[in-house]
C-alpha cells in the first residue's frame, strides 16, 4: 500500500470518530461530494448517495427559495474566501427544522471541507434563559422589593433591582461602584445585628437568614427594611454569592408601634381608672370611719375632766385620725374627687416663693437650683394644690439623691406642645394641643428603669424602704384636675426629670375664673333646736347623734332619703333642720333636697360628703347651710350649724 492510500484511511478514519458532521467536496460550482462521516447521516439524515453535490444537499436542507439563496451566497463566498462560523437553520431527512452550526475551509486547492455541529438544544436552552431573565427583569422592575445579588470573592455588586433607587434614595450604580455604600447606609445601632446574621451565612450556621435594620436616605428620612438573603455554594461547600430580597416596611413598623402606643395608653388608661375608682372608694369608707373616731372622741374628750389622764389617749387617737384624713385628702386628689378652687395665677411666682422652705426639705448633699423662663408664667389653677405638686415633686427628687451630693433643678416656663408631643405623655390623650404653663423637676440621681417608670403613679407604689407611695399618685390626681399632663424623662444613673403642664393663659388676659369657692359666712346664731340626719353610715349618724345631743338639739335619724322624706311627713315639717349626706345609695342627697323643698319650702339644710369634688353640684340658695367635707370635727358641725 502506498503511503498516500495509508494517509488518506488514516484521514477517513479519524473524519468518522469525530463528534460533528463532516462533508468533503470538490470547490466545483456544483460541489461534488467526495466524502461525509457518519456523524453527518446520524444529525441529517443524509447519506453520501442521498446528497451527491452539496448544491443537491443544499436545495434539500433549505426548502424557502429566500434562505437558500442567502446561503448559496455564503457558500461561494466559502469557497473562494477563509471559512467561518455561521448557525444555519437545516431541514434534515425526516422533515424536522435544526439549528447546525457549520465551519467551511479550504482542504487544499481543489477540496473543501464542511463541519456540522448540532446547536438546537443550545440555542433553546439560550432561549429559555433569555426568556428567564426578561422575565425576571420584568418582575425586578415592576414589584417594589430589591432583588440583590452579591458576590463574595471578588466582593462585587453583581445585581440589585430597580427598586433600591425609590427605598434607599439613591442610584443603584453606587452600589456597582463600591458594595460596601449598602452597610454605610445602616444606622449604626443596627449594624452589628446585620453583620451576625451575614455571619452566620458565610460560615455555615445557616443557608438562609432573616434580619431586620433600618436605614437612613439621603434627605435624612428613617425607613426600615426587612432582607433575607440566601446562600449560593459551591461544590465545596464555599460561599460563592448570596442572593436575596429586601423590602421597604416602614409602614408596616409604623402602624405598628401606633398600634402599640394606642394599647398601652387604653391599659394605661384603664389601669389608671381602675386605681381612681378604688382610691376614691377607700378614701370615701376611710372619711366615714374617721368621723366616727374624731367625733366620739370629740364627744368623749367634752365628757372628761380637764386633769383626766385618758384626754391624753384621746388627743392621740384624735391627732391619728385627722393624721388619717390627711392621707384621704391625698388618695382624693389622686382619684380626681377633691374640689379645686381655680383662679389666675402666676407659676413662676408660686415656685419662686417656695424655693426657700424646698431648701430646707431635701437631702443634705443637694444644691436646690430655680431657673425661670421669662417673668410670667399665667394660669388658671388652685395655688394651694400647685404648691403641693412642686413640693411632692422636689422631695421625690430629693429622695431620688440616696443622700449623695447631687443638683435638683426647679424650672417654669411655657411650652408649646402639639397632638403628638401630648400623647406621649401622661394624661396626654384627648387633650387639646396648644400653650402650656410648666414647672420641671430635674435631679442628678440614680435615674429609673421602664418598669419603674411605668407604675410611677400608682397609689402606695414606693422604691424607698420607708415611704407612703402617695406623693406621685398626688401629683397626678392633682394635674389631671387641671386638665394638665406629666412628661417623664429618666433612665438608669442618668437622673430624671418631671415636668408638669397645665394649659397657660395669655399673659395680658385679666380675667380669674374662680371655682366653687366658699360662700360667706354667715354671723352664728343659736342652734337649730330639731334637726333631721341623712346617712347611709350607721358609725356616722350616731357620731352625729352623739354630738347633736350633747349640744342640746333633738335628732332624728333616716338611713337614706327616701327613709328621711318619710320621717319629715311624720313630723309635719317639723324640723329645723336637715344634715343630708350626699352620696347615698338609692335617692342621693341632691335628690332627696328637691323632694324636701317641695314639702318644706323654707326648710334649711347642711350637706356631708367624703368627695369634696361632688360639693361643686349641690344646690345653692337660702336653704343651703353649706356642705361639710368628711372628716370634721364636732366644733366644725357645730360651727357650721350656727349660721343664719
Amino acid at each position: 500500500m502506498q503511503k498516500s492510500d495509508v494517509a488518506l484511511e488514516s484521514l477517513r478514519a479519524t473524519l468518522d470518530l469525530m463528534p460533528c458532521g463532516v462533508v468533503v467536496a470538490s470547490t466545483s460550482a456544483e460541489g461534488d461530494i467526495v466524502f461525509v462521516n457518519p456523524e453527518f447521516t446520524a444529525i441529517t439524515g443524509y447519506r453520501h448517495e442521498d446528497v451527491p453535490t452539496v448544491a443537491e444537499w443544499l436545495h434539500r436542507a433549505y426548502p424557502d427559495p429566500e434562505y437558500l439563496e442567502f446561503v448559496l451566497g455564503n457558500w461561494k463566498r466559502d469557497v473562494s474566501e477563509t471559512g467561518r462560523d455561521v448557525i444555519y437553520r437545516v431541514r434534515c431527512a425526516d422533515g424536522a427544522d435544526r439549528e447546525m452550526l457549520l465551519r467551511a475551509g479550504r482542504l487544499g486547492p481543489q477540496r473543501m471541507l464542511v463541519t456540522l455541529l448540532d446547536v438546537s438544544a443550545i440555542r433553546e436552552a439560550e432561549r429559555n434563559l433569555e426568556q428567564s431573565e426578561e422575565r425576571f427583569r420584568l418582575i425586578a422592575n415592576t414589584v417594589d422589593q430589591v432583588f440583590w445579588i452579591h458576590c463574595i470573592r471578588p466582593e462585587v455588586t453583581e445585581y440589585v433591582s430597580p427598586a433600591f433607587e425609590a427605598i434607599w434614595g439613591r442610584p443603584v450604580q453606587v452600589l456597582y461602584d463600591d458594595p460596601r455604600q449598602w452597610a454605610a447606609t445602616i444606622e449604626e445601632e443596627d449594624r452589628a445585628a446585620v453583620d451576625r446574621a451575614w455571619s452566620e451565612a458565610l460560615d455555615g450556621r445557616a443557608e438562609t437568614v432573616d434580619f431586620s435594620y433600618r436605614i437612613r436616605r439621603p434627605d435624612g428620612e428613617v425607613r426600615w427594611i426587612e432582607d433575607r438573603g440566601t446562600a449560593i455554594r459551591d461544590e465545596s461547600g464555599r460561599v460563592l454569592k448570596m442572593v436575596g430580597i429586601a423590602k421597604d416596611v416602614t409602614v408596616r413598623r409604623r402602624t405598628e408601634q401606633a398600634a402599640r402606643k394606642l394599647e398601652r395608653q387604653a391599659l394605661d388608661a384603664q389601669k389608671t381608672e381602675s386605681l381612681t375608682v378604688l382610691a376614691g372608694g377607700v378614701a370615701h369608707d376611710m372619711n366615714n370611719l374617721l368621723m366616727g373616731v374624731l367625733g366620739n372622741a370629740d364627744v368623749a374628750l367634752a365628757d372628761l375632766p380637764s386633769d383626766s389622764l385618758a384626754r391624753v389617749c384621746l388627743e392621740d387617737i384624735k391627732l391619728a385620725a385627722q393624721r388619717a384624713g390627711e392621707l384621704s385628702r391625698q388618695l382624693l386628689i389622686y382619684s380626681g374627687r377633691r374640689q379645686l378652687e381655680m383662679t389666675k395665677v402666676d407659676l413662676t411666682e408660686i415656685v419662686g416663693e417656695m424655693v426657700r422652705l424646698l431648701g430646707a426639705s431635701v437631702a443634705k448633699g443637694a444644691e436646690l437650683r430655680f431657673e425661670a423662663q421669662g417673668t410670667q408664667v399665667a394660669m388658671l389653677g388652685d395655688a394651694t394644690q400647685l404648691r403641693q405638686v412642686v413640693m411632692n415633686l422636689v422631695i421625690n427628687a430629693s429622695d431620688a439623691l440616696d443622700e449623695r451630693e447631687g443638683v435638683i433643678t426647679l424650672r417654669t416656663g411655657v411650652a408649646e406642645l402639639d397632638q403628638a408631643a401630648l400623647e406621649a405623655m401622661t394624661l396626654g390623650a384627648g387633650r387639646a394641643p396648644g400653650r402650656f404653663a410648666y414647672v420641671e423637676v430635674a435631679d442628678t440621681g440614680r435615674g429609673m428603669t421602664e418598669q419603674t417608670r411605668v407604675r410611677l403613679f400608682e397609689p402606695f407604689f414606693t422604691t424607698k424602704f420607708a415611704g407612703r407611695g402617695l406623693g406621685l399618685a398626688a401629683v397626678l390626681g392633682i394635674v389631671r384636675g387641671h386638665e394638665g399632663v406629666i412628661d417623664v424623662q429618666s433612665s438608669p444613673d442618668h437622673g430624671a426629670t418631671f415636668r408638669a403642664l397645665f394649659p397657660a393663659l395669655e399673659g395680658a388676659e385679666e380675667a380669674e375664673r374662680a371655682g366653687d369657692a366658699t360662700r360667706p359666712r354667715r354671723a352664728a346664731e343659736t342652734l337649730p333646736a330639731s334637726i333631721l340626719v341623712v346617712d347611709d353610715e350607721h358609725l356616722v349618724r350616731e357620731m352625729l347623734v352623739r354630738a347633736l345631743e350633747r349640744a342640746g338639739c333633738r335628732v332624728t335619724t333616716a338611713e337614706d332619703g327616701r327613709v328621711a322624706l318619710k320621717r319629715f311627713q311624720e313630723a309635719g315639717a317639723g324640723f329645723d333642720c336637715v344634715i343630708l349626706d350626699l352620696m347615698m345609695p338609692g335617692m342621693d342627697g341632691v335628690a332627696a333636697f328637691r323632694e324636701l323643698v317641695k314639702l318644706d319650702p323654707g326648710v334649711r339644710v347642711l350637706f356631708m360628703t367624703g368627695y369634696s369634688e361632688v360639693a361643686k353640684h349641690t344646690p345653692h340658695g337660702e336653704n343651703v347651710l353649706g356642705v361639710l367635707e368628711k372628716p370634721f370635727t364636732s366644733e366644725q358641725l357645730l360651727a357650721a350649724l350656727a349660721r343664719k
